[in-house]
């Protein structure tokens, strides 16, 4: 009776040990396929893109392709005033994720929202205006008392 029961009950911890596993691998197996998707996507992207650049391939002796504006880059100093305009509208501490998101609705020129990313933490990290926090970045008090200062003129 008493050896029967803990059988029983040392089968049942088993049993959901082994479902709990299972759900795991499942979870697992589904965030790998949505990976797989991902890059197989960008794949495309890429070769996509290379077909265009070779058709539109510059020959030499012929310039820049027509169309195209001398200047596709943002202006110095854009993204670090981007940054602090986001962080003195901000009550709390923003992330980079966060960041990264504001620059781009602002309408910031940008190739890759990967490499806008690691722009956006790095300009962050460099500026004196801005401090990391625990939970991101966030405008220095003394910078807060300037911004105010140049939206109020």
């Amino acid at each position: 009776g008493v050896r029967l029961q803990a059988i029983r009950q040392e089968s049942f911890v088993v049993n959901s040990s082994i479902r709990q596993t299972l759900m795991e691998l499942k979870d697992e197996r589904s965030r790998i396929d949505n990976a797989i998707a991902k890059l197989e996507q960008i794949l495309d992207t890429l070769s996509e893109t290379r077909t265009i650049a070779a058709d539109r391939a510059v020959r030499p002796g012929r310039g820049r392709p027509p169309g195209r504006a001398t200047r596709k880059n943002a202006r110095r100093g854009l993204l670090r005033e981007t940054l602090r305009k986001a962080l003195a509208s901000s009550e709390r501490s923003l992330t980079p994720t966060e960041l990264r998101d504001y620059v781009l609705e602002s309408g910031y020129p940008v190739t890759t929202p990967k490499i806008l990313y690691t722009a956006v933490y790095n300009a962050a990290k460099k500026d004196p205006d801005i401090k990391k926090t625990r939970d991101g970045f966030a405008l220095r008090a003394s910078a807060k008392k300037k911004q105010k200062r140049r939206q109020e003129r």
